[in-house]
């Protein structure tokens, strides 16, 4: 846990009130970079790096893709490869360089999974890159 704090970044904004002319600090959430890569879409491990110079394996799991999240790009594919990210996040997008067969939130996004407490990153074929995201933790 503490090495989350280590590497995070702690934005503290200041707001004026305008009637009143005082001052207020506003602490915003503290965020952390997180990098996630996997070899293939066949994986059921991947490598997330944490912070700076931390990088973990995760177990990733196969599933089958919601038929509401059905599109043209995502139509031949069976599954899609969903992996652990231990945080809350907000924004997921291509690290690196951009592969136009990757089109968010129909070859790769984001979701809640409410039993597993958890947030997941997800890609399915044709999709191949490496992913990139913010962890939020209240400060």
């Amino acid at each position: 846990m503490i090495a989350h704090h280590i590497a995070a970044f702690l934005f503290i904004l200041t707001q004026t009130d305008l009637t009143t002319g005082w001052r207020r600090y506003v602490i915003k959430p503290l965020l952390e970079r997180r990098v996630l890569s996997c070899s293939n879409v066949n994986a059921t491990s991947c490598t997330m790096e944490i912070g700076r110079n931390v990088t973990q394996t995760v177990e990733c799991r196969h599933e089958p893709i919601p038929d509401v999240e059905r599109t043209k790009l995502n139509s031949n594919a069976t599954y899609r490869v969903a992996c652990p990210v231990g945080c809350k996040i907000h924004i997921v997008q291509q690290a690196h360089s951009l592969n136009r067969k990757c089109l968010s939130f129909s070859t790769f996004g984001k979701y809640f999974d409410a039993d597993a407490k958890n947030w997941y990153i997800w890609f399915s074929e044709p999709c191949q890159a490496v992913f990139s995201t913010n962890c939020e933790y209240e400060s």
